[in-house]
């Protein structure tokens, strides 16, 4: 896996400012009114419009106000309750999924790639082992991508999404796919706009 670069903007200069928002910003604490929701959701929409281009701390600034908007989402939102939980946790599942993708360019995950690599060209590899590589490595993306997940989602308050992950995750899981289908059924744009109108 190689690190995602958007727009030209290393994934772990965006982790790194987004972190720092984390930690320097007030309004994470705070309730979200309507109004600072309209206010995030313009900000997204300009910072959509150009293009998403602009620094690391640019990008970072978007998941910040995606997550914020998930808080406010929840708080105030009067949409289905899944379609507002997978809009408050999808923002966390892609900084945790950066976060693995910028694990994978150095340490163990990297020397587990280039073994694997080394296995598919080279027909007398031992598959048990390269099995055994891949399990090791899906082992640890899924301990990296657990807690960023959880982190992100306690610092934003969701407490209660974590406390769902951590005790039943396939009904985690769940929520967040008739979340997903009922954006998918409902067209995300019209669904999370009228929710705050």
């Amino acid at each position: 896996m190689k690190v995602i670069k958007q727009n030209g903007i290393s994934a772990s200069e965006v982790l790194s400012a987004f972190f720092s928002l984390i930690e320097e910003e007030p309004d994470i604490d705070g309730e979200i009114s309507v109004q600072k929701m309209r206010e995030l959701r313009r900000e997204e929409r300009k910072y959509v419009a150009s293009g998403g281009d602009g620094s690391a701390r640019d990008l970072a600034k978007s998941y910040h106000r995606r997550m914020l908007t998930g808080v406010g989402m929840v708080e105030n939102s009067t949409l289905p309750k899944n379609l507002v939980f997978f809009s408050a946790t999808l923002p966390a599942h892609e900084v945790a999924e950066m976060a693995c993708g910028v694990a994978c360019e150095s340490g163990r995950l990297l020397e587990i790639q280039e073994l694997l690599a080394q296995y598919e060209w080279n027909d007398a590899s031992n598959d048990v082992e390269g099995s055994c590589l891949e399990q090791e490595g899906e082992m640890v993306l899924n301990r990296i991508s657990d807690t960023i997940l959880t982190h992100v989602l306690r610092s934003y308050g969701h407490d209660d999404f974590v406390s769902c992950y951590e005790g039943n995750r396939s009904a985690y899981h769940r929520r967040c796919e008739i979340g997903r289908n009922l954006i998918v059924s409902q067209g995300s744009r019209n669904a999370v706009e009228s929710s705050v109108a």
